[in-house]
């Protein structure tokens, strides 16, 4: 018989009011089997909007849902670090607070750990739940598709709690978490039945904050850590020719459209780092990404 695996979750929150309900409604009713969700504790970092109201409605009827909240908005490392106070478990989960898990997510995200003891970190698989036949909705599937594949991840991620904290002027958690596991020898894997839905960018304006500050974070950590995240990844270019399928001309005018995006997007991150020494630990809300109408997402989010 297998021992269930005990886990925490932390959603780091920030006027997440618009779907804090819902990410906490899903948590709190995933199915689990060998997996046991021990807190769910939601990090409100100086939140003005209903997100502690919602949270702490939930704390009082849940006996494992928790709210901390933090006076200062210090960036959602320094939140992480005040939920991983907390945690003791064998496994700790991050999530956005602007996603949704589907049901059967967390144990499939945490049940590998069960079985291969060398397995530091996982990371689920993110399925956006913007309309792919629009420009930026065809952009934000095939960006979300090459992070599956690559695996890069984001979202929601898993690892064995041998980090008592993470640096707090980290832009990129995700990937910061996955370095340090990676020179702890363990092995990092995609789980692509853990799913969760999120939404992307609705604005050229947004897409472009979103991935500038992506490239920062990754310029740092190189810098710091030392570790460039491709090279624990399959090649961006690779599946591009080999895996990425088109489907019309017009697919591949948005892709084309969606690569000069990127394009700009991380001159202008390389240009924050290098150039301006600038440090988006705590970002810039990209807006157009908290209108989460979660009610028939699933319908046509699949790409």
């Amino acid at each position: 018989m297998i021992n269930k695996l005990s886990v925490s979750i932390c959603v780091p929150a920030f006027n997440e009011g618009k779907n804090i309900e819902n990410i906490l409604q899903a948590l709190v009713e995933q199915k689990t089997e060998n997996v046991h969700i021990n807190k769910i504790v939601v990090v409100s970092s100086a939140s003005t909007d209903e997100t502690d109201s919602i949270a702490e409605r939930f704390a009082q009827g849940y006996s494992n849902v928790f709210l901390i909240r933090q006076n200062e908005r210090k960036g959602k490392a320094s939140a992480i670090n005040a939920a991983l106070g907390v945690i003791s478990d064998d496994v700790i989960i991050i999530e956005s607070a602007d996603t949704v898990p589907d049901p059967d997510c967390i144990e499939n995200l945490c049940a590998p750990f069960i079985t291969d003891k060398k397995l530091g970190m996982v990371g689920g698989a993110p399925h956006p739940i913007n309309d792919k036949n629009t420009f930026l909705g065809y952009i934000i599937h095939s960006w979300w598709w090459f992070h599956r594949n690559i695996p890069r991840f984001g979202e929601i991620i898993a690892y064995r709690n041998v980090l008592p904290r993470i640096s707090t002027t980290t832009a990129v958690d995700e990937a910061y978490i996955q370095a340090k596991i990676v020179k702890m020898k363990y092995k990092v894997m995609h789980i692509d039945s853990a799913i969760v839905r999120n939404k992307g960018a609705e604005t050229i304006g947004d897409l472009i904050k979103q991935r500038r500050r992506v490239m920062n974070g990754h310029a740092r950590l190189f810098n710091e850590e030392h570790v460039k995240i491709d090279n624990m990844t399959r090649s961006s270019l690779h599946l591009l020719l080999f895996e990425y399928q088109l489907h019309s001309l017009k697919e591949a005018c948005w892709l084309i459209g969606g690569i000069l995006i990127e394009m700009y997007a991380r001159t202008l991150g390389a240009y924050d780092y290098y150039i301006a020494g600038k440090n988006p630990f705590v970002w810039d809300i990209a807006k157009s990404t908290k209108n989460f109408a979660f009610e028939g997402a699933k319908e046509g989010s699949e790409g």
